[in-house]
């Protein structure tokens, strides 16, 4: 059976992330911005770079969540908030790691998270985080 799930690309404008991945533009030029969440186009390519999980949390919501409850999923944004409160995420200089709580669902005891050889990746230098709130 197919589900007809949600997507939602880790950039606000799906047809944008191609050219900003490839540095042809500036995550901050994204027009759609505001609908990410943020405060600023700054804080956008910020984060824009760090949320593939939330995006990936976000088609699940989407796709499960009763039209009672809003029928949509919070902003990205919203969601990296959260699990910033809630210890889920550690925002750093150069990248906001998931910490191994939150991987088991922040549920003492509940099923650890899997662990994966580090991959080697293309290194490229990212804009230091925004100002918080």
């Amino acid at each position: 059976m197919i589900h007809p799930v949600p997507y939602h690309a880790q950039g606000a404008s799906a047809e944008l992330v191609p050219a900003i991945i490839r540095r042809e533009i500036s995550a901050a030029e994204d027009p759609l911005w505001r609908a990410y969440g943020a405060d600023s186009p700054e804080e956008y390519a910020w984060w824009s770079w760090r949320l593939c999980g939330i995006a990936c949390l976000r088609m699940a919501l989407d796709h499960w969540r009763d039209e009672a409850e809003g029928g949509m999923a919070p902003t990205a944004m919203a969601l990296a908030e959260e699990r910033l409160r809630a210890g889920g995420y550690r925002q750093t200089a150069h990248r906001c790691a998931i910490r191994a709580p939150e991987a088991r669902g922040g549920i003492p005891g509940g099923p650890p998270h899997r662990a994966y050889p580090r991959r080697s990746v293309p290194a490229f230098t990212l804009p230091a985080p925004p100002v918080p709130r």
